[in-house]
């Protein structure tokens, strides 16, 4: 293997060293800042559900209000006239105001009368033993409008309710009021339709195995604790919430989808980044190649063609001169021969001596 191979392998481990441990950090914080986006993102569409709810509450908050601070209401408590239920809470009037039951109960907490619209072509049965619980809740927080969940025969009740008061609102409530929204098919159509969302409500039923709680994501309200469950996979994230009633049982459970988008992008950003990284790598080890050909490696070549230059030359004159030294030997074998025969030579007559 040449010298020019090793070091482009050289160069070819350490670049994608680098680049391999730098997609790697560089995926642990793609997924972890995605990841916390993905979570706020997802966290705000079950707000937008929970909101819906709770924008549909405050409105019959206010016309439970509206309806309990009356003085006509607060004549009918304190002296009830069936002729008054006729004309102010019948079926015509509870229509549209978009209320499903309105209930008058005196200050003693006893029923004066109720009202229903129906469902289906069907009365609603309010009247079952399983509402005696909640009336009983209801008749002792009197002091302000209050909203919550309860469970009927029919399905789940979006309901509200307020003391009488007449309509300065001072002195003490002499009954309550309450009025309720049936959470029915129409109405979770208009909610979807709302919030732009295709979530479920459905009544209690077990949570599917293998979720996570998302713990203090939302604020706690009229739907519950602000507590959900999600698991995920590739595609989506699929969120459950359960939904308590005033008594805080769990009696429904919201479902909702959400298509995993900002994973999705995530990926793709990494993905894209990771092809950045290896063209640029490629492209790097290409370009030092060529600076390493041209700066080093093409001189080293003719630095090696000269030292070969030389080194033959220098072979040649040497051998040269061998070959003359050896003849000017042997073209005077007698010269040495005379020299030591004769001796050494004497000084010169007349030279003096050295001192």
């Amino acid at each position: 293997m040449g010298i020019r191979l090793k070091i482009l392998l050289a160069f070819v481990l350490c670049f994608g060293a680098m680049a391999g441990a730098g997609l790697i950090f560089l995926e642990r914080s793609v997924n972890e800042s995605y990841g916390a986006i993905e979570q706020s993102d997802i966290t705000a569409n079950m707000g937008r559900v929970e909101q819906s709810f709770e924008a549909s509450a405050a409105s019959l908050k206010n016309q439970t209000r509206d309806w309990a601070v009356w003085n006509e209401m607060y004549r009918y408590a304190l002296h009830p006239d069936p002729d008054w239920v006729r004309e102010n809470i019948g079926d015509d009037a509870l229509a549209p105001a978009d209320i499903s039951l309105a209930m008058i109960f005196d200050l003693n907490g006893r029923l004066l009368t109720f009202s229903t619209v129906k469902d289906g072509g069907v009365d609603l049965k309010i009247l079952t033993p399983q509402i005696a619980p909640y009336l009983n809740n209801i008749r002792s927080r009197t002091d302000e409008a209050q909203c919550g969940i309860i469970r009927i025969d029919a399905g789940l009740l979006l309901a509200c309710w307020s003391g009488i008061l007449p309509s300065d609102a001072t002195g003490a409530p002499v009954g309550t009021v309450l009025m309720g929204r049936l959470l029915d098919a129409t109405r979770l159509t208009k909610l979807r339709e709302q919030t732009k969302l295709l979530f479920a409500l459905d009544l209690q039923s077990p949570m599917p195995e293998g979720l996570g709680r998302w713990a203090r994501m939302l604020e706690p309200g009229l739907l519950g604790s602000g507590e959900f469950w999600a698991a995920s996979d590739p595609e989506v994230y699929h969120l459950f919430y359960p939904v308590q009633d005033i008594l805080k049982q769990n009696v429904g459970l919201i479902s909702l989808d959400v298509p995993r988008s900002v994973h999705r992008q995530g990926l793709l950003l990494y993905q894209q980044v990771r092809r950045q990284f290896g063209w640029m790598a490629l492209i790097v080890t290409i370009a030092l190649g060529l600076a390493l050909h041209l700066i080093l490696i093409r001189r080293l070549r003719r630095f090696a063609k000269q030292i070969g230059a030389l080194a033959s030359g220098g072979l040649a004159g040497f051998a040269g001169g061998k070959r003359e030294r050896h003849q000017g030997h042997s073209s005077h074998p007698g010269a040495t021969c005379r020299v030591r025969e004769e001796g050494p030579v004497g000084p010169a007559p007349g030279a003096q001596p050295a001192r």
